[in-house]
């Protein structure tokens, strides 16, 4: 690197010389890169396992290989038939489980067991009803009586600006 920094350093300096200096470096470089990879490639032939080649017969014919088709073809059938097997299955599968299942319509007793029967009050008169911001319902199920808590905690304003007589 010395000769170089002279070179340009000096009055008298050369194109030719650093193109030439370049040149040289480049192709050292090269021919050192592939000397590497023959010494790379001859360890790898030396570490790989010598097989012997067996003789050839001259003049004798080997035989022709059995033919495929029969084999694929019997193959493919039968990957038709467990197809099949399998749709037919599903289907089975399918019917059986349709046939099983029970409409809701069906089922009456879920039915009234989800509709709640309300009954006004009897006791409040139409005028108290209109003054009132809210209807008093009777209930006939625990579980009617559950949804319209529920139901009357969400829709109802927040309890912190509630008054005393909505709580």
């Amino acid at each position: 690197m010395n000769s170089l920094a002279y070179i340009l350093a000096a009055d008298d300096f050369n194109w030719v010389h650093i193109v030439a200096l370049l040149l040289f470096v480049g192709i050292t470089a090269i021919s050192s890169f592939f000397q590497k990879w023959a010494e790379k490639k001859k360890q790898q032939e030396a570490a790989k396992p010598k097989t012997a080649k067996l003789p050839t017969v001259v003049g004798r014919a080997q035989p022709p290989a059995p033919p495929q088709q029969p084999q694929k073809a019997v193959r493919v059938a039968q990957e038709l038939k467990l197809r099949q097997q399998r749709q037919a299955q599903l289907e089975a599968d399918r019917q059986k489980r349709l046939s099983a299942r029970k409409p809701p319509e069906a089922d009456t007793k879920a039915i009234e067991a989800r509709l709640v029967d309300a009954k006004l009050s009897s006791k409040e008169t139409s005028i108290q009803k209109i003054d009132r911001p809210g209807v008093i319902i009777e209930l006939q199920n625990r579980s009617a009586a559950k949804k319209a808590m529920i139901l009357h905690e969400i829709f109802a304003s927040p309890k912190a600006l509630r008054k005393d007589d909505e709580m």
